[in-house]
């Protein structure tokens, strides 16, 4: 059960992440998260933050530097309070006009209903293609 409520958990948010619903998205969060997204050092966003107010600069930093034309969670796999969303993503980096189609997966632990540490796993080399 824990498990499967955990995943609903994680389905909202990114349902809100895609209707831009950014306060639903950190709701789903504790206020200790460890964050890590790696990424190109061009990309701003790219990197570790702690905190829900430094996962809210993240996703400012994202919007303000990506246009995501497609992001979708394809499939979750889910053990007691580990999750492993797989999708994929499509989007222009603002900057440069550049596009990218990336297949991604984002890995979560949870603890009482709430993300507490984040791992995303992609093509760091397309994105950084994209970035320059």
């Amino acid at each position: 059960m824990v498990a499967a409520a955990n995943v609903q958990v994680l389905s909202a948010a990114y349902m809100a992440f895609v209707r831009g619903d950014i306060p639903a998205v950190l709701s789903a969060f504790a206020p200790d998260i460890d964050w890590y997204v790696p990424g190109p050092a061009e990309a701003p966003y790219a990197g570790r933050r702690r905190g829900r107010e430094d996962v809210h600069r993240f996703f400012r930093e994202l919007a303000s530097t990506v246009e995501f034309k497609v992001f979708e969670p394809r499939e979750f796999v889910a053990q007691g309070d580990r999750v492993m969303a797989l999708g994929h993503y499509e989007g222009r980096v603002r900057a440069t006009g550049k596009v990218f189609s990336i297949e991604w997966v984002m890995g979560w632990r949870m603890r009482d209903g709430k993300a507490v540490a984040f791992r995303e796993y992609t093509d760091t080399q397309a994105l950084g293609a994209a970035f320059r």
